[in-house]
């Protein structure tokens, strides 16, 4: 699929930093954006929270923006602008994953929210200083426990 008009006409607004043409950009992708995030994580079994998801969600962008909208401007046309940034986003998780080590194991950690609004999923522009609880390993009594659960099951 080639680019369409409408992605052509939001591309070069925002190329041309025109007034609201980042915000309508993040609009339409973060959907994307979300999806292959949840997808990438499913796929490597990887345990994150959904402040992960958020993190995640803005070093996309992050990286979209990067050098005066790099990623952008280095799209070709030959296929989609949706297919192109799935690629790179999908390609930022993974390095991110990488970055912080996440254990795998669990899929996504929801805080609760079970909302499949878009809106609510995304948009702190947020660094995680403390580590996540959630990321240590389980210490040895728990991993032998776990163990005497499963052969006896």
């Amino acid at each position: 699929m080639t680019l369409s008009e409408f992605d052509k006409d939001l591309l070069q607004r925002c190329l041309a930093r025109s007034a609201g043409s980042w915000d309508d950009f993040v609009e339409r992708f973060l959907g994307l954006v979300l999806h292959v995030i949840n997808h990438t994580v499913s796929s490597r079994n990887v345990q994150i929270t959904s402040q992960d998801v958020e993190d995640y969600c803005s070093e996309v962008f992050l990286a979209i923006i990067k050098d005066d909208f790099a990623v952008l401007r280095r799209f070709r046309g030959s296929s989609s602008l949706a297919t192109y940034l799935a690629v790179i986003a999908r390609r930022v998780v993974v390095r991110e994953f990488v970055k912080r080590k996440h254990p795998r194991g669990k899929p996504v950690q929801t805080d609760g929210d079970s909302s499949d609004d878009v809106s609510d999923q995304a948009f702190g522009f947020r660094v995680r200083i403390d580590p996540d609880p959630t990321d240590q390993q389980p210490s040895a009594e728990k991993r032998a426990s776990d163990r005497e659960e499963v052969l006896r099951l």
